[in-house]
Parts: structure tokens; C-alpha cells; sequence
């Protein structure tokens, strides 16, 4: 078995080249001024209109995971290929709002699109893309109607969980809690990937059992996730996030790593700490020794640490459903395990 399973790099490509003809037709549909922006945001084409091939996009994660829960309940990959889509649709307008929202200017090696097209359209063509994906799941949902009220609630969440994030910029750093982190991270990042996989997962038939551990397996694999991504943003390159270095020190954000930094640090370098990451929002230079201190401070490994347990913990719930497909099943445990651990 193990000798027919991808790797999850190349599953993400197979994702990526399954469901795209799709999202382009769904583009496709949308008014002639709007469909070059939104093929733009996907890294289907630049600013002018020339085709970008291969294209500059994401990971893909959330179209792939809808293809391999489908393919685990049982179920044909082929028939879920719009909803596949949409899931893409809902994450590329999330990340159209949190560029704004967090003055990031790049997003995969392009200028976002505020940048690229200005603040209102940019702004206007996330919430197309969201209204485009709660019409396709609309119109794919007949065998399930549970998901479009499911797709609804998902989009909800990602805004509150948006929401919550802007709020507490405006907290001084130590003041935001793991728990509230967390809570801020079921609704922005780990709605979406519980939502791709119960939508596959309910297509292909899956049982109540299989879904409800595949929607646990979503919820730690999306929080190991966050905390590769959180790890990226401050001691990478930003090429795996796909965001500007620093961006996060730089905007004051209580990501993980300041949360566990704070917690683990010795009193006196906590104050260090501290007005370190005060002295980092707006300053390059002071970002760098922030994220230096961070990592001196312990920051670094108890990310790690977390990073770890969570991962073990969506494999161990995936272990558990109860899923027919076991090739795909254990592709999305490849799967799963690679997106967390090369992401950093």
C-alpha cells in the first residue's frame, strides 16, 4: 500500500491540475471586468493579462483535501470537482480581505491585489468570490443540502475570526491568550479545512462516525498548520506563506509565537521581550532583533513543540475514521503530514 501513495507535493499538484479547468470555468462566468481580477487573485494571470503558467497559487490544500476525503468515504474525486472549487473560491476571498486588512503588499511572489487593482475593487472582489462559492455549493448540494447552510456558517466564522484578528492588534503584546488565539484560528483558518473535508467526506458517503473524525483531523492538522505558518512569518524567508518577512512583528500580531515566546521566557527577558515587540511594528531593523529574541527566548521551540503535538493529534483522528477508500485515506495522512511540516 505505502508504495502506491503520492507524497503530499505531488497530490497538491494533481489537486491543483484536477480542479483548475473547473475554478477557470467558474471564473468564466463571472462579468467580463470582474473575471481578469479574480483570474489574477488565483495567479492565473498578471495585472496586464498575461497568462502566468504554472501558475503562481497556494498550496491548494482545500480543493485537494475535498478530492482525497471523497476518494476515502468511497466516493469519486470526479464528482466533487466544483465544490473542490469553491472551497478555493472561499479561501481566495479571505486572503483578498487579510491583505488589506493586514497592509500586506505581495501574495506569491505578485503584488496583491489591493496594490495591483486598488483597496475598493479588491475589497468588492472578495465578496464576489464568497457569494460565488455559497452558488456553487448551492447548486452542487442536492444530494447533501446540509452544505450549503455548512458553507454558510464556514464563511461566517472565517469573518468573525478575521474580525477578532484586527481587534486584537490593539492589544498590547502579552495580553492575548493561547486560548483566545486558538479561538481566533477555529474561525479564520481551521473552518475552511474542516469544511473541505466534511464536504468531501458527506459526498462520498461517508458515515457520521468517519465525518465527525475527519472534522477533529482538520481541526489539529489546520492548528499544527497555523503554527508552521506563524514559525514562516517570522524566522523564514516568507516564501512558504506566501507573505512579505516580518509582516506579522511588523503589524503587531499576537501570533503563536509571541504567545508562547512571552509565556516561556524568563521574567527579566520577558520585559525585553516585551518592549521589543512594541519596537517592532513599523521597524524593519527592530522586527529582526524581536524575532531574534523571540527565538532566545524559548519562542521557537515551543512552537515546534506545539506544532508537533497537534500533528499527531489530526493523524490520530484520521487513524480513527472509519473510511472504505484506503489509498486516499492514507494520502491525506501524506498529505496532512507534509503541508504542517514544510510549512515554516
Amino acid at each position: 500500500m505505502r508504495g502506491d501513495v503520492r507524497e503530499g507535493r505531488d497530490l497538491l499538484a494533481w489537486g491543483l491540475d484536477t480542479v483548475r479547468p473547473t475554478l477557470e470555468k467558474i471564473l468564466a462566468e463571472l462579468p467580463g471586468e470582474v473575471a481578469p481580477l479574480a483570474r489574477y487573485c488565483n495567479g492565473f494571470q498578471h495585472a496586464d493579462g498575461t497568462p502566468i503558467d504554472p501558475p503562481r497559487t497556494g498550496k491548494w490544500l482545500r480543493p485537494t483535501l475535498v478530492l482525497l476525503a471523497a476518494g476515502a468515504a468511497g466516493g469519486d474525486p470526479g464528482e466533487v470537482l466544483r465544490i473542490a472549487a469553491a472551497t478555493e473560491l472561499m479561501q481566495a476571498s479571505s486572503l483578498l480581505h487579510d491583505d488589506i486588512a493586514d497592509d500586506d503588499r505581495a501574495r506569491h511572489g505578485l503584488p496583491a491585489a489591493w496594490v495591483a487593482f486598488g483597496t475598493g475593487p479588491a475589497l468588492f472582489l472578495g465578496n464576489i468570490l464568497a457569494a460565488k462559492a455559497l452558488e456553487v455549493v448551492a447548486e452542487e448540494s442536492g444530494t447533501a443540502p446540509a452544505l450549503l447552510p455548512l458553507a454558510i456558517r464556514a464563511l461566517v466564522e472565517l469573518n468573525v475570526g478575521q474580525t477578532r484578528d484586527c481587534l486584537l492588534e490593539r492589544r498590547e503584546p502579552g495580553d492575548v491568550s493561547l486560548r483566545e488565539y486558538e479561538e481566533l484560528c477555529t474561525g479564520k483558518t481551521d473552518n475552511l479545512v474542516r469544511f473541505a473535508l466534511v464536504c468531501g467526506a458527506t459526498l462520498g458517503g461517508a458515515s457520521d462516525q468517519a465525518i465527525d473524525a475527519l472534522r477533529r483531523a482538520g481541526l489539529h492538522a489546520a492548528l499544527a498548520g497555523q503554527a508552521g505558518n506563524d514559525m514562516g512569518n517570522v524566522w523564514n524567508d516568507g516564501i512558504a506563506t506566501g507573505k512579505t518577512p516580518l509582516t506579522d512583528l511588523l503589524t503587531g500580531k499576537h501570533t503563536l509565537p509571541v504567545i508562547l515566546g512571552l509565556r516561556t521566557a524568563p521574567g527579566p527577558l520577558r520585559d525585553s521581550l516585551r518592549t521589543a515587540l512594541r519596537d517592532a511594528v513599523g521597524d524593519p531593523e527592530a522586527a529582526h532583533d524581536a524575532a531574534a529574541l523571540l527565538e532566545r527566548a524559548g519562542g521557537r521551540t515551543a512552537v515546534e513543540d506545539y506544532r508537533a503535538r497537534h500533528l499527531a493529534q489530526a493523524q490520530t483522528a484520521l487513524a480513527r475514521a472509519d473510511l472504505p477508500g484506503r489509498r486516499s485515506k492514507a494520502e491525506l495522512a501524506s498529505l496532512i503530514d507534509y503541508v504542517v511540516t514544510h510549512t515554516r
